[in-house]
């Protein structure tokens, strides 16, 4: 009987489907106690669990305006589900959201989030001025879609 590595158990090689994944930033000094509450908000909800592994790093901060490393060290944290067709019902995504925005958290813009412009609005002391600036570029909207018009209409 062969049972494997944790390597082997963990990391995809190769996929079938897509993945669904969310990512989200913080402040690195809020690093553990956002750990500790996001692993015991896990740990209470029975229907809640985290695909391993998880992605956890720590990068410096820098001056784009809408990087979710704008002005502040941060540690991003993410999560995937190996089940896309589900990702609507992934407790993880909304449990990561939660914990993260409670500590002013940023999205990845890439990944999975539901925060909508009114909170991205509070999480990114330039969000305004990239909407002006925005508006300035790109008049007519050329390279908007509806969601970013949302966002940044």
């Amino acid at each position: 009987m062969h049972t494997g590595s944790l390597y082997e158990s963990t990391v995809t090689k190769k996929r079938s489907s897509t993945l669904e994944l969310a990512e989200w930033t913080a402040d690195q000094k809020d690093y553990s106690e956002l750990f500790l509450n996001f692993r015991s908000a896990l740990e209470s909800d029975p229907r809640a669990f985290a695909h391993i592994p998880m992605d956890i790093r720590f990068l410096s901060g820098d001056g784009s305006w809408l990087s979710n490393a704008y002005d502040r060290d941060i540690v991003t944290m993410g999560c995937v589900t190996r089940k896309p067709y589900a990702a609507d019902r992934y407790r993880a995504f909304d449990i990561i959201e939660e914990q993260f925005l409670s500590f002013g958290g940023r999205p990845h813009w890439a990944k999975r989030f539901k925060a909508g412009r009114e909170t991205l609005e509070k999480l990114y002391p330039k969000y305004e001025e990239f909407v002006a600036l925005r508006r300035d570029m790109d008049p007519d909207g050329k390279f908007l879609n509806s969601y970013l018009g949302e966002l940044f209409s």
